[in-house]
């Protein structure tokens, strides 16, 4: 149709339509919900999904009234209009949309992952943000091509093939890397943690990285354990479910004892130590468990409990020096093992003596 300058007006205000709704939701809509959910759930308007897209909304509202615009001047019969290629155009405002709605979507995904509960450390906030970048910015590429008839079969396909290459080719960093997230995930143990692995590792937990784990036993070194032996390692976590843990005193005493009167006074002994221990439990009543009876002493154990797994070995010690001092002064003994050997008679004599009896 010829160009009518009359319904300039309308096309302006047909294209400006969707930038105004867009601005209308940024601007008004948008910041609205986010302080009425920031009221609801006690937390900075800043910290909703709403507010983190309002700009968005403005953008894609701009690209969406450019489209408007196009559709406007591709129906005037005039000679620019003709000689544009309008499918072009519609490609890159399409491709255009598409880049800004995926953006707008990692930004809701990040800003999720940012206000994940405070189980889901910063290291595994971390992995989730650049997984989920990797897939939303690699679905967009794949989607703005598609667009632009380029046929992303093959390249999937070498992509694919490559991606297996690499895959048997880093196995083991990658089960590393597969092993430290389902260590982030589960979270059988944590930096600060004691463990105790089923190959004799133990001591306390530095840092949970993505392809190992550094240990500190007593000894001052430290022990880099790769992540995937940690996840199929059977653990003794003696942090979990809280710092406390349980002592056990082997002892005996001999046969003669009074096991009653052994019994009161290793419970007596272990109150007193617990109360008078930093880091000793005295709420814990003290047990005493007689097991077996050994070659020269009846067996038995005495349970006590710490409020720390540091303090515990503070509280055995204290402990085996009261309790060695108690037992002297309650005259209860703890015999040393004993060995008695027998010869035949024959042995004892001369050889002499022993061939003509």
């Amino acid at each position: 149709m010829p160009f009518d300058v009359n319904a300039v007006p309308a096309m302006i205000g047909w294209s400006l339509l969707p930038v105004g709704l867009g601005f209308l939701a940024g601007r008004l809509i948008l910041p609205t919900l986010a302080k009425g959910l920031a009221r609801r759930y006690d937390r900075r308007k800043e910290d909703t999904l709403p507010w983190t897209l309002r700009k968005y909304a403005v953008v894609m509202g701009a690209v969406l009234s450019v489209y408007v615009l196009t559709l406007q001047l591709r129906a005037l019969d005039e000679q620019f209009a003709r000689q544009l290629d309008w499918a072009t155009v519609d490609i890159w405002i399409k491709s255009l949309a598409t880049v800004v709605g995926f953006m707008a979507l990692h930004r809701a995904v990040h800003r999720a992952v940012e206000l994940a509960p405070p189980a889901l450390d910063a290291s595994a906030r971390s992995l989730l943000t650049k997984i989920s970048a990797a897939v939303i910015f690699g679905i967009a590429a794949v989607t703005v091509l598609s667009l632009f008839k380029v046929d992303v079969g093959p390249l999937l396909a070498s992509l694919g093939v490559i991606g297996i290459a690499v895959a048997l080719a880093l196995q083991d960093t990658l089960g590393n890397y597969f092993a430290g997230i389902t260590l982030a995930i589960d979270k059988p143990l944590r930096p600060g943690d004691y463990v105790r692995m089923d190959g004799g590792v133990e001591g306390f937990v530095e840092t949970i990285g993505w392809r190992s784990t550094r240990i500190k036993p007593f000894s001052e070194s430290v022990v880099i354990i790769p992540n995937s032996k940690l996840a199929t390692s059977i653990l003794t976590n003696n942090y979990y479910p809280d710092n406390g843990a349980r002592v056990y005193v082997d002892c005996g005493v001999a046969y003669s004892s009074d096991l009653a009167h052994v019994e009161a006074v290793c419970v007596a002994v272990a109150k007193e130590v617990s109360a008078g221990t930093a880091g000793g439990d005295p709420e814990f009543e003290p047990l005493v468990r007689f097991k077996t009876f050994g070659d020269s002493n009846i067996q038995f154990t005495v349970i006590l409990r710490a409020t720390d797994f540091d303090a515990s070995f503070l509280l055995k010690h204290e402990f085996i020096k009261s309790l060695h001092q108690r037992f002297r002064e309650e005259g209860i003994a703890i015999s040393y093992p004993v060995r008695e050997i027998r010869m035949p008679t024959s042995a004892l004599l001369p050889p002499s003596d022993a061939a003509n009896p």
